[in-house]
């Protein structure tokens, strides 16, 4: 049987690359239209990219970033998590066997 901590290390992967996926797509077509690929906020208000790290008090954030510098950093870790999905799937596949 696969343990609990497994599966949400496979969900968590695939939530990571579907909603990269998305998003990458979004702002892909919106540059190639001549859109801006900056969100909108609920009330239609545009927002600025923004990475950061959240951390309280100490959290680090940086604004304005540049959508294509965006795209790579997102394809980045859709990368990573198409790996670490690899291994959850290898770990899956032990506890499976065992």
């Amino acid at each position: 049987m696969i343990t609990k901590e497994t599966a949400a290390r496979i969900w968590k992967c695939y939530q990571d690359i579907e909603v990269g996926q998305k998003l990458t797509e979004d702002m892909k077509g919106a540059m190639e239209h001549g859109d801006d690929p900056n969100p909108r906020d609920p009330f239609g208000r545009q927002r600025c990219l923004q990475l950061g790290i959240p951390c309280g008090d100490t959290g680090h954030r940086m604004f304005d970033v540049q959508p294509r510098l965006a795209i790579s950093v997102i394809q980045a870790h859709i990368a990573n998590q198409v790996a670490a999905l690899a291994e959850a799937n290898e770990q899956a596949r032990l506890e499976l066997e065992a």
